[in-house]
């Protein structure tokens, strides 16, 4: 797999910076947009249910 850039280098120190709770609510809503853009949702309770 090539060198492929996911986030910038700014972002990327935003995120050292955060807390653990910042950092759950950061992917979260960063995983939304991505599935957002594939047409897809993201149902965070049965995902919570399915890992339980």
């Amino acid at each position: 797999m090539a060198n492929q850039e996911i986030i910038d280098r700014d972002t990327y120190r935003k995120i050292k910076k955060k807390n653990r709770e910042e950092l759950t609510k950061f992917i979260l809503r960063y995983g939304d947009e991505l599935l957002g853009e594939q047409g897809k949702t993201f149902d965070l309770s049965a995902l919570k249910a399915e890992l339980s």
